[in-house]
């Protein structure tokens, strides 16, 4: 397995790690660790999604609206992409009617 970073948005290059397009193009799990704030909100939408692979897994551990719901849904109905888990808060709940909450794309809760 090999593990790759990506340099946060806003701050400079750390040796390392790559940039975020490098990371979706390349990986095939792509893991969200990271805070919302402004710089993060919509990190992921429907750009970054076509750069993923269209096997890829998206995981969202950290809060929802860093992946923009729709753009997740259009990509996993269009098969753009294999899957997606999120990680649900009580203050950020992810509700069974969620653009991408259906039972015909891979979900995991």
């Amino acid at each position: 397995m090999h593990i790759i970073i990506a340099n946060r948005h806003g701050l400079p290059p750390q040796a390392g790690r790559v940039q975020l397009d490098e990371l979706l193009a390349t990986a095939d799990i792509v893991s969200l660790h990271c805070p919302l704030t402004d710089a993060t909100r919509g990190l992921i939408g429907s750009r970054e999604l076509a750069l993923m692979k269209p096997d890829a897994l998206l995981i969202n551990t950290a809060r929802g609206a860093l992946v923009d719901g729709v753009a997740l849904a259009a990509a996993l109905k269009a098969g753009r992409l294999g899957g997606q888990a999120s990680m649900s808060c009580r203050k950020n709940r992810r509700t069974r009617t969620s653009p991408s909450a259906t039972r015909k794309f891979p979900t995991y809760w």
